[in-house]
Protein backbone atom coordinates (compact mmCIF):
# COMPACT_ATOMS: atom_id res chain seq x y z
CA UNK A 1 0.00 0.00 0.00
CA UNK A 2 1.12 3.62 -0.21
CA UNK A 3 -0.50 5.22 2.50
CA UNK A 4 -2.00 4.06 6.05
CA UNK A 5 -5.72 4.68 5.04
CA UNK A 6 -4.95 1.70 2.23
CA UNK A 7 -3.10 -0.49 4.80
CA UNK A 8 -5.97 -0.11 7.48
CA UNK A 9 -8.91 -0.56 4.46
CA UNK A 10 -6.92 -4.04 3.60
CA UNK A 11 -6.03 -5.24 7.15
CA UNK A 12 -9.62 -4.47 8.47
CA UNK A 13 -11.55 -5.97 5.09
CA UNK A 14 -8.91 -8.87 4.74
CA UNK A 15 -8.24 -9.90 8.36
CA UNK A 16 -5.85 -12.45 8.79
CA UNK A 17 -6.09 -13.38 5.14
CA UNK A 18 -4.05 -10.52 4.46
CA UNK A 19 -0.47 -8.99 4.73
CA UNK A 20 -0.64 -5.46 4.64
CA UNK A 21 2.72 -3.39 4.21
CA UNK A 22 3.18 0.30 4.15
CA UNK A 23 7.61 0.73 3.69
CA UNK A 24 7.24 4.37 4.32
CA UNK A 25 10.04 5.38 7.68
CA UNK A 26 7.60 5.72 9.86
CA UNK A 27 9.34 9.60 10.40
CA UNK A 28 8.44 10.29 6.96
CA UNK A 29 5.03 11.64 5.27
CA UNK A 30 4.01 9.00 2.91
CA UNK A 31 2.86 11.09 -0.23
CA UNK A 32 6.36 13.15 -0.28
CA UNK A 33 8.29 9.84 0.10
CA UNK A 34 10.09 8.29 -2.19
CA UNK A 35 11.36 4.69 -2.24
CA UNK A 36 14.60 2.79 -2.73
CA UNK A 37 15.63 0.60 -5.02
CA UNK A 38 14.33 -2.48 -2.23
CA UNK A 39 11.55 -0.47 -1.82
CA UNK A 40 10.51 -1.05 -5.27
CA UNK A 41 11.55 -4.43 -5.60
CA UNK A 42 9.31 -5.81 -2.48
CA UNK A 43 6.19 -3.48 -4.27
CA UNK A 44 7.03 -5.70 -7.33
CA UNK A 45 7.09 -9.16 -5.31
CA UNK A 46 3.85 -8.33 -3.53
CA UNK A 47 0.53 -9.93 -4.78
CA UNK A 48 -1.47 -6.62 -4.99
CA UNK A 49 -0.43 -2.88 -4.64
CA UNK A 50 -3.10 -0.74 -3.66
CA UNK A 51 -2.93 3.11 -4.71
CA UNK A 52 -4.53 5.98 -3.47
CA UNK A 53 -4.75 7.71 -6.65
CA UNK A 54 -5.63 11.38 -7.21
CA UNK A 55 -2.17 11.97 -7.43
CA UNK A 56 -0.58 10.66 -4.43
CA UNK A 57 2.43 8.37 -4.46
CA UNK A 58 3.91 10.12 -7.43
CA UNK A 59 6.37 8.23 -7.73
CA UNK A 60 4.77 5.25 -9.08
CA UNK A 61 4.92 6.87 -12.32
CA UNK A 62 7.97 6.63 -12.44
CA UNK A 63 8.53 2.90 -11.12
CA UNK A 64 7.97 -0.16 -13.00
CA UNK A 65 5.48 -1.96 -11.25
CA UNK A 66 3.50 -4.84 -12.59
CA UNK A 67 -0.10 -3.33 -13.92
CA UNK A 68 -1.68 -6.58 -13.24
CA UNK A 69 -0.62 -5.62 -9.72
CA UNK A 70 -1.97 -1.97 -9.49
CA UNK A 71 -5.20 -1.39 -8.19
CA UNK A 72 -6.31 2.68 -8.17
CA UNK A 73 -8.60 2.93 -5.73
CA UNK A 74 -10.36 6.22 -6.86
CA UNK A 75 -10.81 4.96 -10.53
CA UNK A 76 -14.56 4.77 -9.40
CA UNK A 77 -14.95 8.08 -8.15
CA UNK A 78 -12.53 10.62 -10.60
CA UNK A 79 -16.05 12.16 -11.39
CA UNK A 80 -15.90 13.34 -7.33
CA UNK A 81 -12.35 14.19 -6.80
CA UNK A 82 -11.65 18.19 -5.80
CA UNK A 83 -9.50 19.67 -8.19
CA UNK A 84 -7.05 21.92 -6.74
CA UNK A 85 -7.00 26.01 -7.31
CA UNK A 86 -4.89 28.48 -6.15
CA UNK A 87 -1.56 26.01 -5.30
CA UNK A 88 0.72 27.20 -2.37
CA UNK A 89 3.24 26.92 -2.11
CA UNK A 90 5.30 26.03 1.28
CA UNK A 91 8.37 23.64 3.20
CA UNK A 92 8.35 21.10 6.05
CA UNK A 93 11.72 21.51 7.26
CA UNK A 94 15.45 20.37 5.06
CA UNK A 95 13.09 18.80 2.18
CA UNK A 96 12.61 22.17 0.95
CA UNK A 97 9.80 23.96 -0.86
CA UNK A 98 7.16 22.09 -2.38
CA UNK A 99 3.21 23.11 -4.11
CA UNK A 100 0.33 20.91 -3.87
CA UNK A 101 -1.39 21.23 -7.43
CA UNK A 102 -3.88 18.47 -9.30
CA UNK A 103 -6.10 16.75 -7.22
CA UNK A 104 -6.82 16.87 -3.46
CA UNK A 105 -5.17 13.29 -2.50
CA UNK A 106 -6.81 13.09 0.98
CA UNK A 107 -9.66 11.19 0.01
CA UNK A 108 -9.92 9.44 2.81
CA UNK A 109 -11.19 12.42 4.77
CA UNK A 110 -14.57 12.20 3.04
CA UNK A 111 -15.96 8.97 4.40
CA UNK A 112 -18.16 8.29 1.51
CA UNK A 113 -15.22 8.53 -0.50
CA UNK A 114 -13.44 6.06 1.64
CA UNK A 115 -16.42 3.70 1.47
CA UNK A 116 -15.56 3.69 -1.99
CA UNK A 117 -11.98 3.01 -1.75
CA UNK A 118 -12.95 0.41 0.79
CA UNK A 119 -14.64 -1.23 -1.52
CA UNK A 120 -12.25 -0.78 -4.34
CA UNK A 121 -9.60 -3.03 -2.11
CA UNK A 122 -12.53 -5.52 -0.81
CA UNK A 123 -12.95 -6.38 -4.78
CA UNK A 124 -9.26 -6.77 -5.39
CA UNK A 125 -8.78 -8.83 -2.51
CA UNK A 126 -12.05 -11.00 -3.32
CA UNK A 127 -10.75 -11.67 -6.92
CA UNK A 128 -7.75 -12.80 -5.71
CA UNK A 129 -8.74 -14.55 -2.57
CA UNK A 130 -12.08 -16.36 -3.36
CA UNK A 131 -11.76 -18.56 -0.82
CA UNK A 132 -11.68 -15.60 1.97
CA UNK A 133 -14.88 -13.72 -0.58
CA UNK A 134 -17.40 -13.92 2.14
CA UNK A 135 -15.14 -12.93 5.11
CA UNK A 136 -14.12 -9.91 2.54
CA UNK A 137 -17.85 -9.49 2.52
CA UNK A 138 -18.90 -9.23 5.76
CA UNK A 139 -15.57 -7.29 7.06
CA UNK A 140 -16.38 -4.60 4.17
CA UNK A 141 -20.06 -4.72 5.78
CA UNK A 142 -19.11 -3.48 9.20
CA UNK A 143 -15.80 -0.91 7.94
CA UNK A 144 -19.26 0.48 5.92
CA UNK A 145 -21.30 0.86 8.83
CA UNK A 146 -18.40 2.23 10.83
CA UNK A 147 -17.48 4.92 7.76
CA UNK A 148 -20.99 5.82 7.58
CA UNK A 149 -21.05 6.41 11.41
CA UNK A 150 -18.17 8.91 11.09
CA UNK A 151 -20.25 10.83 8.39
CA UNK A 152 -22.79 11.49 10.07
CA UNK A 153 -20.38 12.30 13.31
CA UNK A 154 -18.55 14.67 11.30
CA UNK A 155 -21.66 16.20 9.67
CA UNK A 156 -23.20 17.51 13.14
CA UNK A 157 -19.38 18.92 13.88
CA UNK A 158 -19.87 20.58 10.31
CA UNK A 159 -23.30 22.05 11.73
CA UNK A 160 -21.77 23.21 14.63
CA UNK A 161 -19.21 25.11 13.27
CA UNK A 162 -21.59 26.48 10.34
CA UNK A 163 -19.75 29.15 9.07
CA UNK A 164 -17.16 29.92 11.67
CA UNK A 165 -13.76 30.40 9.24
CA UNK A 166 -11.31 27.48 9.94
CA UNK A 167 -7.27 27.22 10.01
CA UNK A 168 -5.52 24.33 8.65
CA UNK A 169 -1.53 23.32 9.46
CA UNK A 170 -1.66 22.16 5.81
CA UNK A 171 -3.59 22.76 2.84
CA UNK A 172 -4.29 19.04 2.34
CA UNK A 173 -8.30 19.23 4.19
CA UNK A 174 -10.42 19.74 0.98
CA UNK A 175 -12.66 16.91 1.27
CA UNK A 176 -13.53 17.82 5.01
CA UNK A 177 -14.64 21.15 4.16
CA UNK A 178 -16.38 20.47 0.71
Amino acid sequence: VVNYPLKYFAQRIGGDDVKATLPVPEDVDPVYWTPGIADIGAYQQADLILLNGAGYARWVERATLPSSKLVDTTAGVRNRLLELTGTVTHSHGPEGEHEHHGWAFTTWLDPTLAMDQARAVAAALSDRLPAAAASIADNLTALEAYLTALDARLAAAAETIDDEPLIFSHPVYQYLIA
